[in-house]
This record gives structure tokens, C-alpha cells and sequence, in this order.
């Protein structure tokens, strides 16, 4: 089953504070600190949506977005960023991204988007 929200975000305390937070909210979490690391798990059978941070080294979370896209359609990718411009967003939804949020981040809008990919536990 498809249960798992996967974080990949290179800010440790960014992806600590999200996993908290989801994992308080019922969520099933699994953090990476890059975009490889998570392709080079094989976790991706278990994944319901992927959160992942636009501005990493070696994959941006754009590139990124436009693998999975490519790849894998049907995965839900949602970006966030600390400094998202206008074209930036725009390449997202190209991209297939299902939201971008700017941290930080609406927190029920996130939950909203999540909940529509994913199960919650609570």
C-alpha cells in the first residue's frame, strides 16, 4: 500500500520540523537529504506523495519534478521553497508539480493537498 509521504529537503531542520509536524497530523514520513539519495532507495513502491525542496545540489527539486514526471505520472510531487518566482512556478506546473508552497508554508493547505494522495493514520 501506498502510505508513505517522502520528504527530501537538504535543510536538516526543515525536514525534522515537516516530519514532526505530518507525523503529529498522523502522516507515515521518510526524509532524505537529496533528491539521489531518495532514487537510490527503491522506496518509491511505498511513496503516496513526494515534498521535495527546489534549491538542493546535484538535483533541484525542478529536475527532479520533471523526472518523476516523466517517469513515474502517476507519483505526486509537491515543491517547496523559501524564494519562488513567478517563472519558476510556472515551470513547476508544466512539470506536473500537484502545489508549490513558499516556506514557510501554509500548513492546512498543505495537509489539504496531502490528504488527497495519502492516508492518515490519525
Amino acid at each position: 500500500m501506498r502510505n508513505q509521504i517522502i520528504i527530501i529537503d537538504d535543510d536538516k531542520a526543515v525536514r525534522s520540523s515537516l516530519c514532526a509536524f505530518l507525523d503529529s497530523t498522523g502522516f507515515s514520513v521518510n526524509p532524505f537529504a537529496s533528491a539521489m539519495q531518495f532514487l537510490r532507495t527503491g522506496s518509491l513502491s511505498l511513496t503516496c506523495c513526494i515534498i521535495v525542496d527546489m534549491h538542493m545540489p546535484e538535483m533541484s527539486g525542478i529536475e527532479f519534478l520533471e523526472l518523476m514526471h516523466e517517469t513515474h505520472p502517476s507519483v505526486p510531487v509537491v515543491l517547496i521553497s523559501g524564494n519562488i518566482s513567478a517563472s519558476l512556478r510556472a515551470r513547476a506546473t508544466r512539470a506536473g508539480a500537484k502545489a508549490v508552497f513558499e516556506k514557510p508554508f501554509d500548513q492546512d493547505g498543505l495537509l489539504n493537498i496531502l490528504g488527497t494522495f495519502c492516508p492518515n493514520n490519525a
